[in-house]
C-alpha cells in the first residue's frame, strides 16, 4: 500500500489565502499586488527601490521590480518579498543558486529586519525599514 503525503496548509504571502504547504500563487500574477504604504525600500547598489506594493520579485526577467542585469547566478525570477500581517518577508522563489540573507543561505522564508543584507546571486542589496509596522499603527 502506497504511503499518502499530507501536505499543511499555509497562508500564500501573494494573496493571503490558504495553499497547500509549498504551493503558491504564480509570482507573476498582478491582479494579487495590492498597493501598501511606502514604509520599506530595497538598496541595489546606487538605486532606492520603494517597497509599494505586497510583494516586490527581483529577478534577471524584465517583468521584475528589481531587475538583475549582467548578473549570471541570478535566475529569471529568483526571490521576493512580501508584506504580509504587518511584517516583510523574504522567499527564494526555487532559484538555482539560491539566495542569502546576512549570509546565510535562505532555507525557507524568513522575515526581514532593517539594515539585512540579501546577496542574489553576485548582487548585494540592503533591505531598510522606513516606519515601524504594526497593529498599531
Amino acid at each position: 500500500m502506497a504511503e499518502e503525503t499530507t501536505k499543511t496548509a499555509t497562508d500564500c504571502p501573494a494573496c493571503s489565502t490558504e495553499h497547500a504547504q509549498g504551493d503558491q500563487c504564480a509570482p507573476s500574477e498582478p491582479a494579487q499586488k495590492h498597493s501598501i504604504p511606502v514604509i520599506a525600500q530595497v538598496h541595489v547598489q546606487e538605486e532606492v527601490r520603494p517597497i509599494a506594493t505586497r510583494w516586490m520579485r527581483i529577478g534577471r526577467e524584465t517583468d521584475n521590480d528589481v531587475v538583475v542585469r549582467d548578473d549570471g547566478f541570478v535566475s529569471r525570477y529568483h526571490a521576493w518579498i512580501t508584506f504580509e500581517r504587518d511584517h516583510f518577508w523574504i522567499e527564494d522563489l526555487g532559484s538555482t543558486n539560491g539566495t542569502m540573507l546576512n549570509g546565510q543561505i535562505l532555507e525557507r522564508r524568513e522575515l526581514l529586519a532593517s539594515g539585512d543584507k540579501i546577496k542574489i546571486g553576485e548582487s548585494e542589496m540592503t533591505f531598510v525599514l522606513l516606519e515601524k509596522t504594526g497593529s498599531g499603527s
